[in-house]
């Protein structure tokens, strides 16, 4: 088995964010971390290694959106609290809430021409507005109470200004008659397809059974999921790959280890589970599918009365 392909270390002076003016809230916030011996939350960002998601964010302005954004999800302090987008303690709330945000996914290009469209022109003009959605709408998160601190990066400007164009171009084209309606349709069952498929595999990466206070790292573990139908189910593990392809199975490993590159979580995961013994912590992670996950997570939240 080959060596496994680790990332050089970034270095500590380098600006993660743009020349443009930062919120007092989140330097304030970014000041305050503590750094891990075993996994530096600084280190990780969603640019480290491009999975499936970010190319579907290619052009649409998403990339921007997670950009400044997904790196709170791996601090300590913030993992599992308000302050984290990428998490919400479904386990302790109504089934209905699961149910809402996947249907709130399919609504993805939808949400999509209206926040670039429409909400990215006027917030130009308008500052408050623009505030607004930084805050509010410039974040790939499914936490509802969660506010974007980081500010908006000159190249991320760029790409919401590309968007916009691009929306009305669209727009435009279809209007004379250039673009069919049939072209809009298939892209918009694009992106709903890929945005669900993305919502599900969001589901079943986390128990979500955490609502506030700080987690130690091995606390973050325990808490992700990792997806291992086993070599001897072929099948299974196809299906598995397509809905969560390029490692991105692995979340737990990826919580552990965030600046390992995605493409080479299976090969540690694989010598992990071979090395490690039967009450290893990591072990506690490793699920079958999708689906027991999904289960677990529906029968946790069906006991809540939040």
């Amino acid at each position: 088995m080959g060596p496994i392909c680790w990332p050089r270390r970034r270095s500590a002076g380098r600006r993660l964010h743009g020349p443009l003016p930062r919120d007092p809230r989140w330097t304030a916030r970014r000041s305050s971390q503590s750094r891990c011996s075993r996994c530096t939350a600084l280190s990780c960002s969603s640019t480290s290694s491009r999975t499936w998601l970010d190319a579907t964010c290619r052009g649409s302005g998403l990339r921007a959106a997670r950009s400044g954004v997904h790196t709170e999800h791996h601090r300590q302090r913030s993992y599992g609290t308000e302050a984290d987008p990428e998490y919400f303690p479904y386990g302790r709330r109504r089934p209905i809430l699961i149910l809402i945000s996947l249907g709130a996914s399919l609504l993805a290009p939808l949400a999509l021409a209206v926040r670039f469209g429409v909400l990215a022109p006027v917030s130009w003009i308008v500052p408050p507005l623009g505030r607004m959605v930084r805050e509010r709408a410039s974040a790939l998160a499914i936490n509802p109470r969660f506010v974007r601190l980081a500010p908006i990066s000159a190249a991320g400007r760029v790409e919401e200004a590309a968007a916009c164009a691009v929306v009305w171009m669209a727009v435009s084209l279809w209007w004379n008659g250039h673009l069919p309606t049939s072209a809009l349709a298939c892209w918009a069952a694009t992106v709903a397809v890929a945005s669900g498929v993305n919502a599900v595999r969001t589901l079943a990466a986390h128990r979500y059974d955490r609502d506030e206070g700080e987690l130690r790292k091995i606390d973050q573990l325990v808490d992700s999921c990792t997806i291992d139908g086993g070599r001897g189910r072929r099948m299974l593990i196809i299906g598995h790959t397509l809905v969560a392809p390029l490692g991105l199975r692995f979340h737990a490993l990826h919580h552990w280890i965030p600046s390992l590159p995605y493409h080479n979580l299976g090969r540690a995961h694989r010598r992990l589970v071979a090395t490690l013994g039967g009450d290893a912590p990591y072990r506690a992670t490793v699920e079958r599918g999708f689906s027991p996950l999904l289960r677990d997570l529906v029968r946790r939240s069906r006991r809540s009365r939040l």
